[in-house]
């Protein structure tokens, strides 16, 4: 499998350590398995939810990435993983995913902040307390 890049994964295993704050990457093709990369678990938690869940509870773990239907997805293969993998370890990604994240953050504070005025408003208006 080393060499078939565009090769239809059955699945990817990663194996995770939240003490050490690690992963292992594996590509699992035709009862073949390689071992595609290892890396932090820090910027792959915040892509993937089973990753989230393992560094949350602070455990050792290990989940599956699967297609639902491999045949249907050429798009889940080895290269594919890899780039995304690689992307994922990049501290260009780690900084942007870091900013979307508090920008998402922000604008939800905001949201709620906004929705507690009109709320009063609201409430005000309804009791007759407020008049332009």
């Amino acid at each position: 499998m080393e060499r078939e890049l565009d090769a239809l994964l059955d699945y990817a295993i990663f194996q995770t350590s939240s003490v050490q704050n690690r992963y292992d990457a594996i590509a699992c093709c035709k009862g073949e398995r390689e071992k595609l990369v290892s890396g932090p678990l820090d910027p792959l938690a915040l892509l993937l939810t089973d990753a989230k869940v393992i560094k949350s509870n602070s455990t050792n773990g290990t989940f599956k990435l699967q297609s639902n239907d491999v045949t249907a997805s050429p798009w889940f293969n080895k290269s594919t993983l890899s780039r995304f993998l690689h992307a994922v370890n990049s501290p260009e990604m780690l900084k942007s995913i870091g900013g979307i994240l508090n920008e998402m953050s922000q604008l939800e504070e905001t949201r709620k902040f906004h929705l507690s005025l009109y709320s009063k408003v609201a409430s005000w208006i309804m009791w007759g307390w407020y008049s332009k």
